[in-house]
This record gives structure tokens, C-alpha cells and sequence, in this order.
């Protein structure tokens, strides 16, 4: 009888610190997904504008990228705008190449890289060979600034290699006399994976890039305002 007892409080005792660990353990993922969901939305915009430096746009063919179809009767009018869909598509390519690349070698851990991009990871996230975290302090489940760093820090992976999609958007607009001003912009939407102790979660990273603003002479018709999207390339 006494054995039962004994073996029955000690399975209680057991289940009590499953579900107590269970319990703390969805508190604290829930504590931090917030912040590291901001963390990693900030830490990947910056990476992205890195990657895709002034030297790699230099690099990228963007002559006729566009061309510009005027009125017959009147060649100062523009009637439409229009993208070279060939070109385009080479350009997005080219795009997710290189971040795919990137994030690929900074989720295998390649020290060299994070080297080069030490000024990011230093500050923001670690990189070692066996991949990319962010340091989480346990304190944060307190909610409270005060305590915010007590505690250890908890390693949070990130696997940064997900989906990358990259889009073209043109706008153009009036701009002065008899002028027209058109902005091409690179759009990267990104998703990242969010390691936490008890879960999983993902993370939509969106952002544009300046490409091409250009003056082209000719008016623009007043009912004519064109933004026209090539197709989303994965």
C-alpha cells in the first residue's frame, strides 16, 4: 500500500512538471514571437539591401527595359508604357538568385560570410557553422522593461532560405510641363522560418527597391495614371 502511495505521488510529480514545462514552454513562445518575428523582419530587410548593392544593380541589364508607345497623330502624347517582359523575367532571376544564394550559405553556416556581413550579425544576430539564431532573453516573458534582460539567453534559430518572390512595379505620373516621370521599383517578398523551443512559425518579409526613376518627355494623358506588375517570379 505503501509503495502505491509512493509510486502514485511521484507520477503526479512527474505530470505536474510536464505540464508546468508545457505550460511555461508555450508562454515563453508566445512571449517571444513578437519580438523576434520584429527582429528578423528588420535583420532580413537589411541583409536584402546588402545583397542587392548598388554594384549588383549596376550589374543588372536595364537598357529598354521599357518602351514608351506615343500617339500616331501626335508624338508628344504617351499612350502607354510598356515593360520588356523577356528582360524582366531575366532581371528577377537574377534577383532570387542571389538572395537564395545568400540566406542558403548563411543557413549551412558559412563563416565567411558572416564575416563580410559582420556589421548585421554582430548587432542583430549570431552566425555560426551551424547556422543563424537570434539571443533571446529569458526575461522577456516578465513583460516588463525592467527585467527584460534577466536570465539566460535563449537561441532562436532562423532559417532564412524560404520562398523569395521578386516583382517589377512601375508607376508614372505627370511631372511638370509636358513631362512625364516614371519609377521602376524591385519588390522582394521573402519567408522566413521561425525555430522556437516549442514551435514553428513563419514570418513575411516584404520590401521595395529602387530601380529606375526616369524623365521621359511627352505628356501623359489626364485619364492615363498606369502601374503595371509583371508576373510574380518565384
Amino acid at each position: 500500500m505503501f509503495k502505491k502511495k509512493i509510486f502514485f505521488i511521484g507520477m503526479t510529480i512527474i505530470i505536474s512538471i510536464i505540464i508546468s514545462v508545457h505550460y511555461f514552454g508555450r508562454l515563453v513562445d508566445m512571449k517571444m514571437a513578437d519580438y523576434v518575428t520584429e527582429e528578423v523582419n528588420k535583420v532580413s530587410k537589411i541583409l536584402i539591401r546588402k545583397i542587392l548593392n548598388n554594384d549588383f544593380i549596376d550589374q543588372l541589364d536595364v537598357d529598354n527595359l521599357f518602351v514608351v508607345v506615343r500617339n500616331d497623330n501626335d508624338d508628344n502624347l504617351i499612350e502607354m508604357i510598356d515593360l520588356n517582359t523577356p528582360k524582366v523575367n531575366n532581371i528577377l532571376g537574377k534577383v532570387n538568385d542571389e538572395i537564395l544564394y545568400y540566406f542558403s550559405e548563411f543557413d549551412h553556416g558559412n563563416v565567411e560570410l558572416f564575416s563580410k556581413y559582420s556589421s548585421v550579425f554582430n548587432n542583430y544576430m549570431i552566425g555560426n557553422n551551424s547556422g543563424t539564431y537570434i539571443n533571446v532573453p529569458l526575461g522577456i516573458v516578465f513583460s516588463n522593461p525592467i527585467l527584460f534582460g534577466i536570465g539566460p539567453n535563449i537561441p532562436i534559430k532562423i532559417l532564412l532560405s524560404g520562398q523569395v518572390e521578386s516583382n517589377i512595379i512601375t508607376s508614372i505620373k505627370q511631372y511638370g510641363i509636358n513631362n512625364a516621370l516614371l519609377e521602376v521599383k524591385l519588390e522582394i517578398k521573402v519567408r522566413e522560418k521561425i525555430i522556437f523551443p516549442f514551435s514553428n512559425r513563419y514570418v513575411d518579409i516584404g520590401l521595395e527597391i529602387p530601380l529606375i526613376i526616369e524623365l521621359i518627355s511627352g505628356k501623359v494623358p489626364e485619364n492615363y495614371l498606369n502601374t503595371q506588375n509583371s508576373g510574380i517570379i518565384e
